[in-house]
């Protein structure tokens, strides 16, 4: 009886094990990919750097440090496609933040082109609000805008409060953004699968 019992009890340990082993495995993998998404794309409660810098125009920009307590970063490339998809949603943006903030939350573009291309872009695309030119891949990457578009929410600390990756095409995405400089809360427009 007992050489019968010792082999079933080893193979029932072994197998409790292999499914420990497994479970952790799972874990770690999840929280490595969490990670890693940490490091490529903004998140709420992540800071940003402040740049000084001149807008297209000429005139000197702040970006990441807001003089009021919120700005709202859009950063895009004019070759773009998802970019120039979100065009339209960008502008009622800029009007419903100058509308409702009573132009305290300034709408600031960050382009990642040089600054004729970007005269252009702007006025194809009837942009009314400062675009600056930034193309250090070091500065992008800080603001983690190496995906665009991406439009984030930052407050006067530096201190993301919400981010949208991908297309901003949506009413839902601008109330997103409005609800952030409201100071209700600190959320996500993420969408990992939503690329376009």
């Amino acid at each position: 009886m007992k050489r019968t019992t010792l082999p079933v009890l080893a193979a029932i340990i072994a197998t409790c094990l292999v499914a420990l082993l497994a479970w952790q495995n799972r874990d770690l993998r999840r929280t490595q990919g969490e990670l890693e998404t940490r490091v490529r794309e903004p998140y709420p409660g992540m800071f940003v750097p402040q740049v000084t810098t001149l807008a297209i125009d000429g005139a000197p920009l702040d970006v990441g440090a807001p003089a009021a307590d919120f700005q709202v970063l859009y950063f895009f490339m004019p070759d773009c496609p998802y970019c120039a998809a979100s065009a339209a949603s960008i502008r009622a943006l800029s009007e419903r933040l100058a509308r409702e903030t009573g132009g305290r939350v300034p709408l600031i573009g960050v382009g990642n082109a040089a600054v004729d291309e970007l005269l252009g872009y702007a006025r194809d695309q009837r942009f009314g609000f400062p675009i600056a030119s930034i193309t250090e891949q070091r500065t992008l990457a800080l603001f983690r805008a190496s995906i665009v578009p991406l439009v984030l929410v930052v407050d006067r600390n530096g201190r993301v409060h919400h981010a949208t990756v991908g297309t901003f095409d949506s009413e839902a995405k601008i109330d997103l953004v409005l609800a952030a400089v409201r100071g209700r809360t600190l959320s996500s427009g993420i969408d990992s699968h939503d690329r376009s």
